[in-house]
């Protein structure tokens, strides 16, 4: 049996010392490596227009999927909503004032801002087809918009949801006046579900989520989609600063996020799942149980056949132009190509 000299021990015991050198610095070299790549991400920022829900579930994914780190990218997505104060978080303040670099918001919201010299730019749509319904329970009778003359249906006055309302009556030629019209003071779907109202305006992903869950009745949605109404509701944009000073910031962002929403639209379900693990301990009962179901109706909203995700349509900007003009809202037309760019989604596409 071969007998080990203590020369050989030595010359054993230094290399296995050496080895555990060698595995501390790999270890210490990894770490660096990591901490590195962390610090060479660049820092942005996304106010959202409303709480953490599956709506806004392409962003949420871009970050659990590694989209924005891949692009470069460490953002802090902010939830909407109201504030502590009760005040209204307002995602183009924020923009403008530079405290966010991205913001989401409505193609009205965005057009009246044009139109008081407020240099914002959309880059690109989550939902390209409106989610705005009028939500009516099957006992009522009612399943297209000609139905509800008489009948009493709940409105957000003077609200953006509204206006498409507004413009889903007039585009049928509907006289509003034949519709009894109850203020929605409480945001809540009880008075629908109680019979205290015919209608309510809300959301596809949403409202009528909510009623589904409390009435063993048929729900109808009547969409300003099927009525040719799409006026967007959540669009992402920045500022002309960021643009012009920094566009390869924009195009990496809105590069991430239209991975992030295809991501989810191939994968509704981990992405519900996402939002859930995230914000389910945040969202009310109501909300929480439906997001996997409102997520899949998402999908036709977010990728409409034919359509690139994030797209959007100069014939939908158009249209909301004029409406708002035609009613007031708006005291002249705005050059739209200052309103929006399509820019970075060509680039992205490319």
């Amino acid at each position: 049996m071969f007998k080990k000299s203590p020369r050989t021990i030595s010359l054993i015991m230094v290399l296995a010392l050496s080895l555990v050198l060698l595995a501390a610095c790999g270890s210490d070299s990894n770490d660096d490596d990591k901490k590195d790549e962390s610090q060479s991400l660049t820092p942005t920022s996304i106010q959202l227009s409303w709480v953490n829900t599956i709506e806004f579930a392409g962003l949420y994914a871009a970050d659990a999927q590694g989209f924005y780190a891949d692009n470069g990218l460490e953002v802090d997505i902010r939830g909407g909503g109201f504030d502590e104060n009760g005040q209204y978080i307002d995602a183009l303040g924020l923009v403008l004032s530079g405290d966010v670099d991205f913001g989401v918001g409505d193609a009205a919201s965005l057009l009246r801002a044009r139109a008081e010299g407020k240099p914002l730019v959309a880059i690109g749509s989550i939902y390209q087809r409106s989610p705005v319904s009028i939500i009516a329970l099957g006992s009522s009778e009612i399943a297209r918009l000609q139905d509800l003359a008489g009948k009493r249906v709940m409105i957000e006055e003077g609200s953006n949801l509204t206006m498409t309302y507004e413009a889903m009556l007039e585009v049928q030629d509907i006289d509003r006046s034949q519709i009894v019209e109850v203020p929605n003071e409480n945001f809540v779907v009880d008075p629908l579900v109680d019979g205290e109202v015919d209608a309510y305006l809300g959301f596809l992903t949403n409202e009528a989520m909510q009623v589904e869950a409390r009435t063993d009745d048929t729900v109808v949605n009547i969409m300003a989609s099927d009525y040719g109404v799409d006026i967007y509701v959540n669009l992402i944009f920045t500022s002309e600063e960021t643009i012009n000073e920094r566009p390869e910031l924009v195009e990496s962002f809105l590069k991430a996020t239209l991975a992030g929403m295809d991501w989810a639209v191939n994968n509704p379900s981990d992405a519900a799942q996402i939002v859930l693990d995230r914000f389910g301990d945040d969202l009310p009962d109501t909300i929480r149980e439906f997001q996997p179901e409102a997520m899949q109706a998402s999908v036709p909203l977010l990728e409409p056949s034919g359509q690139r995700i994030g797209d959007m349509d100069p014939d939908v900007w158009a249209f909301t132009q004029d409406f708002m003009v035609e009613h007031g809202v708006l005291s002249e037309a705005v050059d739209l190509d200052q309103v929006y760019t399509l820019s970075f989604l060509d680039k992205v596409y490319e």
